[in-house]
């Protein structure tokens, strides 16, 4: 019996995990509320989400906070960037009549979308300014490609999950945020590992 609740035991680990990303998802959504602080609110809890996927010691609200406040402006200036270009693009597509025309501006926001799958991330990994930030996320997504297109999937998967399981949306409030944003940090890991943004000690 010990070893099914004993703190090495796997249903420990589990609890403790799920505890762990309802208090990730709680300062996530607080932290959320203005909407312009929503870049500085990704870029934080994957500061946070990024330890726990390798056994990092972490403290969910101290660390959540200090990354919020240490890449407040780069995240907002990066978050709004992609707003205003989208909204202008929406814009466009909504304004423009002939199909083959909106293609381009397609492409666009695909590019924009994938490039947020890993440009929150790196803030808080990756010491430069915008400019060299998105010039090395473009990089790696021409580089590895599937690592964001699979967690763009996973992102399309959180938001479809509340419509077709209304059962269990106040699984999804309590647990959201921080279960996506965990889970998009264990399939981008491995590359993280592989560009040497993070150490990962071996057994």
């Amino acid at each position: 019996m010990q070893k099914y609740i004993g703190l090495d035991s796997g249903l420990y680990r589990t609890l403790s995990l799920v505890f762990d990303l309802m208090i990730l998802n709680f300062w996530f959504i607080l932290t959320s509320v203005p909407i312009v602080t929503l870049g500085a609110s990704i870029s934080a809890a994957y500061s946070v989400a990024i330890k726990l996927v390798n056994n990092d010691a972490v403290s969910i609200k101290g660390d959540y906070l200090e990354a919020f406040k240490r890449n407040f402006k780069k995240s907002t200036v990066v978050f709004l960037s992609n707003s205003l270009i989208m909204l202008v693009i929406g814009a466009v597509i909504i304004g423009v009549n002939l199909e083959l025309a909106k293609l381009p501006l397609l492409v666009v926001v695909a590019v924009l979308l994938l490039l947020s799958e890993i440009v929150y991330p790196l803030i808080t990994l990756y010491d430069g300014t915008v400019k060299e930030l998105y010039h090395f996320s473009i990089g790696i997504t021409l580089q590895y490609l599937i690592y964001l297109v699979v967690s763009f999937i996973l992102t399309l998967g959180f938001l479809a999950f509340p419509i077709y399981f209304i059962k269990l949306s106040f699984l999804w409030l309590m647990l959201g945020g921080g279960l996506l944003i965990y889970l998009k940090a264990k399939v981008i890991n491995p590359l993280l590992i592989k560009l040497n943004l993070i150490q990962v000690e071996e057994n």
